[in-house]
């Protein structure tokens, strides 16, 4: 089978540009350390509501100055919808799902995370910034998917 010169050059440059591109996608995955999310426990998403800390979903000071937060994702809310910290306080989140996954984000920070049923996510943030952050789902979870949100009120000085 003969290949004409120019689609010979045409696959060459095809093949050498995928090759970039992997070798590319690869550099930025490992200078990046990026991973996927490790389950810290999984639950019985039944028995969520009934299970500690989870029963008692809220803002919870810790003995090294951060604040424990305790949420519930369900269908079409975050349970607690509203919070209060401190400036420069760090919350040490662990949510929960009762029903489908659910998405985890607050615009601005490093907050981004998929809470799927049956496991706890955990994850860290600290606010350095007085004001409202917006809490929002990114992940379909049903027909009124639009409307679960929550934010959290970061004060200055003690909360």
């Amino acid at each position: 089978m003969k290949i004409e010169r120019y689609e010979r050059w045409f696959l060459i440059a095809v093949a050498v540009a995928l090759l970039l591109a992997v070798a590319a996608l690869l550099a930025t995955i490992a200078g990046e350390h990026a991973a996927f999310p490790e389950s810290s426990e999984r639950i019985d998403p039944a028995l969520i509501s009934s299970t500690a800390p989870f029963d008692q979903p809220g803002v919870y000071p810790r003995d090294d100055g951060g604040y424990d937060v305790i949420m519930i994702a369900r269908t079409w809310a975050f349970e607690p919808a509203e919070m209060e910290l401190p400036v420069g306080a760090t919350a040490h989140f662990r949510i929960a799902s009762v029903d489908v996954v659910h998405g985890f984000k607050i615009p601005d920070t490093n907050a981004n995370a998929m809470i799927i049923p049956g496991q706890v996510t955990e994850l860290e943030v600290t606010f350095d910034e007085v004001g409202p952050h917006s809490v929002i789902c990114h992940e379909y979870c049903g027909i009124q998917h639009h409307i679960m949100g929550g934010v959290i009120n970061v004060v200055g000085g003690e909360g």
